[in-house]
């Protein structure tokens, strides 16, 4: 389906987006900031909506099943509202949280849509139309990481799904098969992200340029700049990135730190092998390296 492959394609060119900023001259030390998600909201709302997804699984019809994604949706906004009540979703924390839910959200609807039946040459084209309209007419969501962006479009194929059937003179099944092929194929891709451990890396990078790019100052409200990023290198090998953002009104500059986990492993390994390897006495007399 032409819409849904575009999508898709934008899906994977995410994995390969980097953003490269100058450094930020501070004039005055600024403590850097991990991100503190709110573990009891996951503890109790991610359980909750795998429940849900166990219970759900075992639908074979197609428009049952399109039904049971709206419950997801629906669910997930629920809780979302539920976070907000504590977090602002544009600080850190409060983004942080949403986003770690979302990916549960994301990979219990993939479980889901999976095991619907869904015959894409049964679709009629008036109604495979309509949802690749529909794509094609999704906002630019290029400041918000893989899951939220899927449950997005998942949200518009269930609206454009509604009421379709009658408007097309289509039957109910093959409008649900047109909404699920699409949302199982996005479900599906983000699947094989997460099983890639170089495109989990890839994505989980610009996942947090996502966040950043969504918080705001807490005093003013003004969208955060980001004026700089660095990545520091600790005795053990730890590697961590920098993101020094800076509210443009009231100029406070915040650095938030976030763990380099595939470079840490990269650079620990490197480490561990140098360790193994003897010394090489024919090259004593250059500097050691470092």
């Amino acid at each position: 389906m032409k819409g849904s492959a575009s999508l898709v394609s934008s899906l994977k060119a995410v994995w390969i987006v980097a953003i490269l900023v100058a450094p930020a001259v501070l004039t005055s030390p600024v403590q850097a900031r991990f991100a503190k998600v709110d573990q009891p909201f996951l503890d109790r709302e991610i359980p909750r909506v795998e429940a849900m997804g166990d219970s759900l699984a075992g639908i074979r019809n197609p428009v049952d099943m399109l039904m049971a994604v709206g419950m997801l949706l629906d669910e997930r906004r629920e809780a979302l509202g539920r976070l907000q009540e504590d977090l602002p979703l544009t600080d850190l924390d409060g983004i942080e949280t949403a986003d770690r839910y979302d990916e549960a959200v994301v990979t219990v609807l993939g479980r889901v849509v999976r095991t619907a039946a869904v015959d894409t040459s049964a679709i009629p084209p008036k109604v495979a139309s309509r949802f690749d309209a529909a794509v094609k007419s999704l906002p630019d969501m290029g400041q918000f990481p893989l899951p939220f962006m899927i449950l997005r479009a998942a949200e518009t194929m269930v609206r454009t799904a509604d009421g379709l059937d009658e408007e097309v003179k289509a039957s109910p099944a093959s409008v649900a098969r047109a909404a699920l092929a699409h949302i199982r194929e996005w479900t599906d891709t983000y699947r094989q992200v997460q099983e890639d451990i170089f495109k989990t890396s890839q994505a989980e990078g610009l996942r947090e340029s996502a966040v950043l790019m969504r918080m705001h100052c807490q005093k003013d409200g003004s969208p955060l700049d980001l004026t700089g990023m660095k990545d520091r290198i600790s005795a053990d090998g730890t590697v961590t990135s920098l993101y020094y953002v800076e509210c443009p009104v009231c100029h406070e500059v915040q650095v938030i730190e976030y763990p380099a986990r595939m470079a840490t492993r990269l650079n620990q390994a490197g480490i561990r092998q140098r360790l193994k390897t003897p010394p090489n006495l024919a090259r004593s007399r250059r500097e050691p390296e470092l």
